[in-house]
């Protein structure tokens, strides 16, 4: 995903939205939940690793986002704040919940990372199949890169916007993507995937 390319679901998401969802307009707030709703459930996922709970803490997120809605004045400051809690929300989550763990990433979530890890050159490896295997690939990063991967390919944030809800310098954002791709792709190796064994 480049830091230039267009973003069609945010769109919608600009300061007029924002002062309509602080006023509680419905609209507004339903263009809010529309924008981040999906992104919101893929980022939260790389933490609980079941869609469902997924789901339900993203709901958490927007409830308490429309309860605190008056202090958000910008897109920038609301995106920040809902990733920042989802994140919040998605760690107490796994902490509090006794659930199964599924293997494996939803098909909208694997079309945003798996190119990044293995270009499209070959068509052995269904993409399905390789969900899996990115999964446990993410597992086995940092937290720290695991959050800022989940970021940029679930929550699809810009290079600006990961950096102020990581709360980490800018500069340092795309060193930190390439050398958590570069892990996961050695991880897929390992495991006997390479770039050219992936169908999409």
């Amino acid at each position: 995903m480049s830091e230039t390319g267009s973003r069609p679901q945010e769109a919608a998401v600009d300061s007029r939205a924002v002062e309509g969802f602080r006023r509680g307009d419905p609209q507004a707030v339903a263009r809010v939940v529309g924008a981040f709703g999906k992104r919101l459930v893929g980022f939260i996922r790389v933490f609980t690793r079941n869609q469902e709970v997924a789901k339900e803490v993203a709901q958490e997120v927007f409830v308490e986002a429309c309860r605190k809605r008056e202090q958000f004045r910008a897109p920038e400051e609301l995106s920040a704040w809902l990733f920042t809690v989802a994140k919040r929300k998605a760690i107490r989550a796994t902490e509090r919940k006794s659930y199964t763990h599924e293997i494996g990433m939803d098909r909208e979530a694997l079309d945003h990372l798996s190119p990044s890890v293995a270009p499209e050159q070959g068509a052995r490896l269904q993409l399905d199949q390789l969900g899996g295997h990115l999964s446990q690939a993410l597992d086995k990063l940092p937290p720290e890169e695991r959050e800022i991967l989940a970021l940029r390919y679930f929550g699809q944030l810009r290079i600006g916007e990961i950096a102020e809800t990581a709360r980490i310098p800018m500069g340092s954002v795309g060193g930190k993507i390439d050398r958590a791709l570069a892990k996961v792709r050695r991880v897929l190796e390992e495991k006997g995937i390479r770039p050219e064994d992936v169908k999409w």
